[in-house]
């Protein structure tokens, strides 16, 4: 079940990275998604750093209730966090 589930996971990853990657490459697609791509940064330059820890704090704490992301997933990256923390 675990190895479905994370086939399905890098799956749906390299889907997205590769319609992006399809969408900047079009050129009927290019220049809005520059300027998507251009207001977003331009966007995200006006934010704090605090504002930006809380909004994704929020979002990956909503996914994990949700069930969205794997657990498997939350479990690794705190195993591998205290792992990182116990080798320094």
């Amino acid at each position: 079940m675990l190895a479905a589930l994370t086939v399905l996971f890098c799956a749906v990853s390299f889907l997205g990275m590769f319609s992006f990657s399809l969408l900047a490459m079009l050129p009927f697609t290019n220049a809005a998604f520059s300027k998507v791509c251009g207001d977003y940064y331009n966007e995200m330059t006006s934010l704090s750093v605090l504002s930006s820890i809380i909004g994704g704090s929020l979002m990956g704490l909503g996914m994990t209730i949700s069930g969205s992301v794997v657990h498997y997933y939350v479990m690794q990256c705190f195993t591998s966090f205290h792992l990182f923390h116990e080798l320094k």
